[in-house]
């Protein structure tokens, strides 16, 4: 979990506390601000998410190959020669 994970969890709880109030004292501006908030928090938060998920996978070990490996002699074309 990364700033920007932790920042728009926050930014979204204090928008639903924003809209609550708004909705409380019947103020349409303070709860449209808070609808604001918490859709600037949900961004924030997949962002962070993103980047978490970025540096996870950059640090992550390379998969294996586990693909059976093919006998390449069989592959190659024979060594008669051709005239």
């Amino acid at each position: 979990m990364n700033n920007d994970t932790i920042k728009g969890t926050l930014q979204k709880i204090g928008g639903r506390i924003e809209e609550s109030a708004g909705v409380l004292v019947n103020d349409p501006a303070l709860k449209n601000a808070g609808k604001e908030d918490q859709l600037k928090g949900k961004a924030r938060e997949a962002w962070g998410n993103v980047k978490d998920a970025a540096e996870t996978s950059s640090t992550a070990p390379a998969p294996r190959n586990t693909t059976p490996k093919r006998n390449l002699r069989r592959l190659r074309p024979s060594n008669a020669t051709t005239k």
